[in-house]
């Protein structure tokens, strides 16, 4: 119980620490536009309030990796830890967006999905890791009595899940009236590239991303 309390104080305080070195300005020489419409800003603030519930459910994979460690192992948690802190920057972007109707705030949860995502071969290589259903899923069944597992499966299946859920919250983005936006272009290329490369590496075990 120490070491997990420990554990999570020190992530939470590592978060506060990156939070507080989030460059929340706009990019310089972005062309202010009119405001989003409703269903533009829909769009966004479900981007943030799913980015704000995967945060937290990766905390509560972490807490449960520690109370259950014969399920996954240990090493789970630090992995997790890596995830959160590598995509802590584009949660708080998108709380930005979500409560500033300025085009420009979209812009810059653009510019932070694409520093995330481009060319990140460790956070690719753990989304990998851990959108392999079969893994996941035999451990569940190997470590735990059938009456159990509901809920180890409801928070692995998190990550999973992430990057079909991120295609379509770009796709509404982009359909409520984005399309023209730079930003919003290069952002979807580079999550179709990322989504596709998991995809090509899981392959093997017909164990595709899906929505």
């Amino acid at each position: 119980m120490r070491e997990k309390d420990a554990f999570i104080d020190d992530l939470k305080q590592q978060i506060s620490e990156k939070i507080k070195k989030v460059n929340i300005e706009y990019p310089p020489g972005v062309i202010r536009r009119t405001a989003p419409s409703n269903k533009a800003k829909g769009s966004v603030v479900e981007m943030y309030t799913s980015e704000q519930t995967y945060h937290n459910k990766l905390i509560e994979l972490i807490e449960y990796c520690f109370d259950h460690p014969n399920v996954f192992g240990h090493d789970i948690v630090y992995d997790l830890k890596t995830i959160i802190l590598q995509q802590t920057a584009l949660l708080q972007i998108a709380q930005r967006a979500s409560n500033d109707r300025n085009p420009d705030a979209l812009n810059t949860l653009f510019k932070v999905f694409i520093k995330t995502f481009s060319g990140n071969k460790m956070l690719k290589n753990l989304y990998i890791k851990y959108s392999n259903k079969d893994i996941i899923i035999n451990k569940i069944k190997k470590n735990l009595p059938k009456n159990q597992r509901m809920e180890a499966q409801s928070l692995a299946t998190v990550i999973l899940q992430r990057l079909p859920r991120y295609r379509m919250l770009l796709d509404a983005i982009g359909k409520a009236g984005y399309k023209w936006f730079p930003l919003w272009k290069q952002t979807n290329s580079i999550m179709t590239e990322f989504l596709a490369d998991v995809n090509n590496q899981l392959r093997g075990i017909n164990n595709f991303l899906t929505v």
